[in-house]
């Protein structure tokens, strides 16, 4: 590069450059005076040496440095001669094929010398000349020659020139045969047709110059035996014969005649059975011959040759699918009788049954029948079940767990089995009936006090019934369009349980199931007639100690309660100390008024009572509303002098209660049971009666206000309400 000074620091000094010939002039030019220290005029040796495969291998000169500093030398290379030639000889096309060129050698000989295809020279001039293959030969091209011509891309670098090769085109085999003749003794032999095969583009026999002939030396005159059948004579431009002369002329004594085929019909030409499978037992045609000599060999093929395809017969007909049987009624001594049917086995039908119990019990487990095929093993069907009681049900292979009515069948699917149809049993019913939830009710009539009633009841088996979810719940009817269903306190909803009746009256009940699965239960009651009831809460008088009666009106009915066979209104009283001694507690009591500062000195203790209300053993705390008490007294107790007053387990009086003496018995207002003492008075002292009507005040302000509210809101009319209010006002 001219504009690149190098760094020459010494005479001799080699460069390299690199070119292809083609007559491109090498220049080198050299600026001695600045870059070599050689003098004006001194003598310069250039030698040039062209390495690889081109001509003028060495060029030598000599050249001498002129005034200007600066030398140019110079030589210019000629294309080197290639020749392109087909490699090798030998190649070869049947006719009828077409010859494949990639399979030809190229030679690349350079300057007379021969290139070894691995050298890097060979795949240099391979990449420039680009050299294409071409052969004339085609699949119609006659057994002969045809050339092979090679072409290049051209290249300034090389002078290349050609030699082409030629491909030879062989016959085609063409394979000759027939077929046995069977004649009888005496008849004159006729042979069969010749049979081609290997013909290539459309050709057939018209394209041979000379068909093979068929010789034999058998003729009317033959005597019982076997003849070969010779082929020969066959001429052909594109085709190489092969004869195939295994076929034979069989000379037979006599002919055997009228065998046909049993049970068999006509169809088309053709004798046609159709069979079913037979559970993998052979199925077959038969022969029906004209005499008891004659021997019958059957001979069963899947294809319509019988076997004359070269396939190999069954041992039998099996499976379910199209056969081809040949039957060979054979005789010593005779030319046999072929018979050709079509055996069609088509698939077999089943008898599907289901068995198993007709009914069962609801138990929370899914229940199922089962289903076979008879007199056929290992044959797996399918069992389904439909629930009738549900118009939108499908068939389901699950078996069912709650109690209903099923329509059960079993059912083979034979799209999935090569030898059987598909088969289904009888529909069978099947049921799965309701288990027995057995309720005893032990008590369904009460005594009112305030509080909500249920009916007392026992359930068999409950642990068993909450394990599956199903729990018995009781609903209550206020009216016709008005009810309640309470919960068993163990159902997991029963904070949603609706109230049970407090009020005096008659209420119709209902016994029920809650759980999600009551459908699968029937309840039965082992006490009273079906499962509805009635619940009685009511009034009674009660007799206790010296008394000999206390009656108790709810305050917002004004009626008498009734109150129920199981709950106990029931009172203590203590008219002494002796007497408030048998009662535990009730001492101390008595003394804490009679000794302490509860009662003024004008006041003294003349009777103690405790009013109580015993539900199922369990004493109450309070009646469950405001309601009016009447108790009949000892004689000599009422007066106008005496007292009533609500006193607390510390024989503190918490209050004094509004009364009125009708005889021996006393009347007044309450809704709290424990202890009422009765005081006697003198003189009923000014400043008592103020702090007791404050302590009154202070006791309704409060205790009253929150008791009269929680209890009306238990109520379902507004009277209760109204009363309620008055005692605040009070």
């Amino acid at each position: 590069d001219p504009s690149q000074p190098m760094d020459i620091d010494k005479n001799n000094y080699r460069i390299s450059y690199e070119t292809l010939p083609g007559g491109e002039k090498i220049e080198i030019r050299f600026l001695s005076a600045r870059y070599m220290s050689v003098a004006v005029g001194s003598s310069i040796s250039c030698e040039f040496v062209v390495e690889g495969i081109y001509s003028d291998n060495r060029i030598n000169r000599n050249y001498v440095l002129n005034g200007s500093n600066v030398i140019t030398c110079g030589a210019r290379i000629r294309p080197a001669e290639v020749e392109i030639a087909v490699a090798g000889t030998g190649y070869e096309v049947e006719y009828g094929s077409v010859f494949d060129v990639s399979k030809v050698g190229i030679d690349y000989t350079v300057n007379g010398v021969r290139l070894a295809s691995t050298s890097a020279e060979y795949r240099k001039i391979a990449d420039i000349a680009k050299t294409i293959v071409v052969c004339e030969q085609n699949a119609k091209t006659a057994v002969g020659s045809a050339s092979i011509t090679l072409s290049y891309s051209a290249s300034s670098s090389f002078e290349f020139s050609t030699k082409p090769g030629s491909v030879r085109i062989t016959p085609a085999k063409l394979y000759v045969s027939t077929t046995d003749v069977h004649v009888i003794a005496g008849n004159e032999v006729i042979l069969n047709e010749i049979v081609y095969s290997g013909f290539k583009n459309g050709d057939n026999q018209s394209v041979l110059k000379q068909a093979p002939r068929l010789t034999t030396e058998a003729n009317r005159f033959s005597s019982v035996g076997e003849y070969a059948i010779v082929i020969s004579g066959g001429e052909a431009t594109n085709y190489e014969f092969e004869y195939d002369n295994t076929a034979k002329v069989i000379v037979s004594q006599s002919q055997v005649e009228g065998s046909r085929w049993k049970d068999a019909t006509e169809e088309n030409g053709k004798y046609v059975k159709t069979a079913k499978y037979n559970y993998g037992m052979a199925v077959s045609m038969e022969v029906i011959t004209t005499n008891v000599d004659y021997k019958v060999s059957y001979f069963v093929y899947r294809n319509d040759a019988y076997g004359a395809d070269g396939e190999e017969a069954l041992a039998a007909a099996t499976e379910v699918g199209t056969y081809y049987i040949k039957a060979v009624v054979s005789h010593e001594g005779s030319k046999s009788q072929e018979l050709y049917g079509i055996l069609y086995i088509t698939k077999a039908d089943l008898n599907v049954e289901v068995y198993g119990y007709d009914s069962v019990t609801y138990d929370g487990r899914p229940h199922s029948v089962s289903g076979r095929v008879n007199g056929v093993q290992g044959l797996e069907v399918t069992v389904w079940y439909l629930d009738k009681s549900n118009a939108n049900a499908r068939p389901t292979k699950d078996a069912p767990t709650n109690a209903g009515t099923y329509s059960v069948w079993a059912e083979f699917d034979g799209s999935a089995n090569n030898n059987y149809n598909t088969a289904k049993s009888v529909e069978r019913t099947f049921v799965i009936n309701k288990a027995t939830v057995s309720v005893t009710v032990e008590k369904d009539q009460f005594i009112f006090d305030g509080n909500a009633k249920q009916i007392v009841y026992s359930v068999a088996n409950k642990d068993i019934l909450s394990e599956q979810g199903v729990y018995v719940a009781v609903r209550y009817f206020y009216g016709a369009n008005d009810s309640q269903i309470v919960y068993d306190p163990e159902y997991p909803d029963a904070a949603n349980s609706g109230e049970a009746p407090y009020e005096v009256g008659s209420y119709v009940y209902e016994i029920t199931l809650v759980g999600g699965k009551e459908g699968n239960y029937v309840v039965k009651r082992t006490t009273g007639v079906g499962l509805t009831g009635t619940l009685i809460i009511g009034q009674s008088s009660v007799t206790g100690g010296s008394i000999n009666k206390i009656t108790v009106t709810p305050k917002s009915e004004g009626t008498p309660t009734i109150i129920p066979v199981d709950t106990e209104l029931t009172y203590v009283h203590y008219a002494s100390l002796e007497e408030a001694e048998k009662s535990a507690g009730a001492s101390n009591i008595w003394k804490a008024m009679s000794e302490g500062n509860a009662l003024s000195a004008d006041e003294s203790l003349i009777f103690l009572a405790k009013l109580a209300v015993i539900n199922n053993g369990v004493e109450s705390n309070a009646f469950g509303g405001p309601v009016t008490v009447k108790l009949q007294l000892p004689a000599g107790i009422a007066g106008s002098n005496v007292k009533l007053a609500r006193v607390n387990s510390s024989g503190e009086i918490i209050g004094y209660v509004n009364c009125t003496f009708e005889g021996d018995s006393v009347v007044f207002e309450t809704q709290d049971l424990g202890y009422y003492a009765f005081v006697k008075e003198a003189i009923l002292n000014t400043t008592v009666v103020y702090i007791l009507l404050g302590v009154l005040g202070f006791l309704l302000a409060t205790g009253v206000m929150v008791i009269s509210l929680k209890k009306a809101a238990q109520y379902r009319n507004m009277k209760a309400i109204v009363d309620a209010k008055a005692d605040i006002d009070r």
